[in-house]
């Protein structure tokens, strides 16, 4: 068998190293003016547009952030230090943390689309070109995503992110993310402070992906992940009463040219349904884009005081909520 000068320790990662990789990331995001320099030498690395002193320089620097998030030790065996980034980095996704910032992989580099179609066939190829498990950064957490699941990571769509800054306040109140996917909006409301999250799914694949990213956040005690039809498939309360909730955060199919499924008349269940699922007070989220049949869904809402947010720019197109207090 051959001798490896991998530190067994990097080669039989454990959990114990998640934090220590996630106060990595956290370092590499500051976004400072050294940490941009440092990063734009790696990506030029990439294409072989870099000399040998920026790349030397650039390895010490990234050295004495590796100290900084105490993970010095683990990476002071490696012999080489051009070989420190793209160790790191493995060693990372093995415990489900991507070090790297999306300004890393996305500066500069966003597509931006004319029209419509044009967006909606390069986010199906890449959905389709999927065929391996992914990490991405989406928010504040590291998280899983299977081939076939909805990607949210902001390098593909933008409608996870509205509702990420539509989910505060947060703290103590009872949350169903619906259409879960990989369980991102439910992760990030476990971690708010929800007192207990309820993440459903139609699409078993996404059930699945949810419950692993569930798993590897340490978070099952708060978090249930279980299938259902919208609203169909949700455990009754006690008494048999239909399950309420504080918040209700959907994250919907906007494009049946993205997803085939009956996009117009999955709105038109949630709108119809969610009331009925809300406590009193209780407030309801969706995320809509430009590239969906927005005619469509303001003429089926148009008795019912739903507050659309301002629209974001991404990719050329445009992503807002619609927020419904009880």
């Amino acid at each position: 068998m051959p001798v490896t000068w991998i530190p067994a320790v990097l080669r039989h990662p454990g959990q114990s190293l998640r934090s220590a990789f996630e106060q990595l990331r956290l370092l590499l995001a500051d976004e400072s003016d050294q940490t941009r320099d440092m990063l734009d030498v790696y990506r030029r690395s990439v294409t072989g547009n870099v000399t040998r002193d920026e790349l030397q320089r650039a390895n010490g620097q990234f050295a004495d952030v590796l100290r900084m998030a105490g993970l010095g030790a683990f990476f002071v065996m490696v012999p080489g230090s051009m070989l420190l980034i793209p160790i790191a980095v493995k060693v990372a996704s093995t415990v489900g943390v991507r070090i790297l910032p999306d300004t890393f992989h996305l500066h500069g580099t966003d597509p931006s689309f004319d029209t419509p179609d044009a967006y909606l066939q390069w986010w199906r190829k890449g959905h389709a070109s999927r065929t391996t498990k992914m990490t991405v950064v989406v928010g504040d957490t590291t998280l899983q995503v299977d081939p076939g699941v909805f990607n949210p990571c902001p390098s593909e769509s933008h409608s996870a992110q509205v509702l990420l800054a539509a989910m505060e306040p947060i703290q103590d109140l009872h949350v169903l993310d619906l259409a879960c996917g990989t369980g991102v909006l439910a992760l990030h409301g476990a971690m708010a402070g929800a007192a207990q999250v309820t993440a459903v799914d139609i699409d078993p694949l996404a059930v699945a992906n949810a419950k692993r990213n569930v798993i590897d956040h340490e978070l099952g005690e708060l978090i249930d992940v279980y299938q259902s039809d919208l609203f169909d498939g949700l455990k009754e309360a006690p008494q048999g009463a239909a399950p309420t909730f504080d918040v209700i955060l959907a994250n919907l199919p906007i494009s049946e040219a993205a997803w085939p499924v009956d996009q117009a008349g999955v709105v038109q269940r949630f709108v119809q349904q969610v009331r009925g699922h809300l406590k009193p007070g209780g407030r309801a989220v969706f995320a809509m884009a430009s590239f969906g049949n927005v005619d469509a869904l303001e003429a089926s809402i148009k008795d019912v005081p739903w507050t659309r947010s301002e629209p974001v720019e991404r990719f050329g197109q445009f992503w807002w909520t619609y927020a419904l207090t009880n």
